[in-house]
C-alpha cells in the first residue's frame, strides 16, 4: 500500500439526527504523507484512489452501516489542506 497519511484539521459533524434528516459535515484534511492524492482517471486507472468515508452509528453507539457514505477526493492534492464541503 502506498505511504499515505492524513491529518484531520477540522471535523464539524452533527452528533445526532432524526430518521431521514440530512446531515451536513465539514471536514478539513491535511495530506501529511509522501504521495499526492489523486482521482482515478485514464492515466492512473490502476492506481488506488482515496475516499473520505463515514460510518453510521445508532444512539447506543452500535454500528448501523459501516460504509454509510463515501466521497472521492475531488482533485489532486499534494501536501496542502483539502476542505470537503457538500
Amino acid at each position: 500500500m502506498p505511504p499515505w497519511k492524513a491529518e484531520f484539521l477540522k471535523v464539524d459533524v452533527p452528533t445526532t439526527a432524526r430518521p431521514h434528516e440530512l446531515m451536513v459535515a465539514e471536514i478539513t484534511v491535511l495530506n501529511a504523507g509522501e504521495l499526492t492524492w489523486s482521482r482515478r482517471n485514464i492515466t492512473n486507472n490502476n492506481w488506488p484512489t482515496l475516499n473520505l468515508g463515514s460510518h453510521l452509528l445508532g444512539a447506543d453507539g452500535v454500528m448501523i452501516e459501516f460504509d454509510h457514505h463515501r466521497v472521492q477526493v475531488p482533485r489532486e492534492v499534494a501536501r496542502v489542506p483539502l476542505q470537503v464541503v457538500p
